[in-house]
């Protein structure tokens, strides 16, 4: 009989037991936070759309189709977009021959144009609700894509920048975190650029150095650059390019402020290009431009160009 009472005990005792465990570890996973969102674990990139007065306005449909792409295919912390603006050029584009210039006429037109554009995109922005916050500003004086985005530059906070003009839609995905973490962990990675076609190889240069364009003085670059290798971390691919690009990529904003801009402010209101792309063939240490290649030299484009200076733009299909 004591037996039975002794083993009834030990049972009572040992579910007794089990049950405030099984309460002390359900109290204690109540108290745990909810994880945070990913999106706040990463270091925050400020995206720069460059626009300019086009033939497409008064339509919005050029910077509705960017925003569009960006929404679909950038994926990451991106914590402020700014749309920049600049102002219709004036007539000293006449004697630079710029490919930002218009004839005079389409200058007038966009007397017009231009200011119903801007008025019809402010709607536009109002009427939407987006995830990320979207900041308007409009350059006082024309300085072309660069002196545009140099305007803009001023409401950016944050250490990484991505620049994109408004006719260049992405069109596939793009990680923006695991590019930024693939930057801090290799400072080689200066400026990463997306490119708007397929990677290919100039048949002049068996090397592999022709990677996005043709760019000023590449046949005089020397060739230990090491143009044409291949950077392989664990979250991405990307490949030693001797061409400087102003369409889509990212960056930072010291390497803008410290490298870029002093370069290309004596030759405002001319494109980027036009100064760098004759100095990046000779320094890789110092302009650091690789080309994000997923597939390496088989990579497809990422970009796509539907060119706003036309009156109907071509969109990707």
């Amino acid at each position: 009989m004591m037996i039975i009472i002794y083993l009834m005990l030990f049972l009572i005792f040992f579910i007794g037991a089990v049950l405030a465990l099984f309460m002390i570890s359900g109290n204690s996973t109540e108290k745990l936070k909810a994880p945070t969102s990913l999106k706040k674990n990463f270091e925050p990139v400020t995206m720069i759309i460059s626009a300019s007065p086009v033939p497409s306005h008064p339509e919005t449909i050029c910077m509705e189709k960017i925003l569009s792409s960006v929404f679909s295919h950038i994926k990451g912390n991106v914590s402020k977009i700014i749309l920049a603006h600049d102002i219709i050029p004036d007539d000293q584009c006449d004697k630079k021959r710029m490919h930002a210039c218009y004839p005079k006429k389409k200058r007038e037109e966009f007397k017009d144009t231009y200011p119903k554009y801007l008025e019809s995109l402010k709607k536009y922005l109002e009427m939407n609700t987006f995830d990320i916050p979207i900041e308007f500003v409009q350059a006082e004086t024309w300085g072309g894509l660069t002196g545009n985005i140099n305007n803009a530059m001023k409401l950016v906070e944050t250490k990484y920048v991505m620049l994109v003009q408004h006719d260049l839609e992405f069109v596939r995905d793009i990680d923006v975190n695991s590019i930024v973490a693939d930057m801090q962990q290799h400072p080689d990675l200066k400026m990463v650029q997306f490119n708007k076609d397929h990677n290919n190889v100039f048949h002049r240069d068996p090397k592999k150095t022709g990677i996005l364009q043709a760019c000023h003085n590449l046949g005089k670059a020397p060739k230990d650059q090491g143009f044409g290798d291949i950077k392989k971390t664990e979250n991405n691919t990307f490949i030693k390019t001797p061409c400087w690009t102003d369409q889509n990529h990212l960056t930072t904003t010291d390497y803008w402020r410290d490298v870029v801009y002093p370069l290309c402010e004596p030759n405002l209101p001319r494109f980027m290009e036009y100064t760098m792309n004759k100095l990046s063939p000779f320094d890789s240490v110092k302009f650091g431009t690789w080309v994000w290649s997923p597939e390496g030299f088989n990579s497809k484009k990422t970009i796509h160009h539907f060119n706003c200076r036309r009156k109907k733009p071509i969109f990707f299909k």
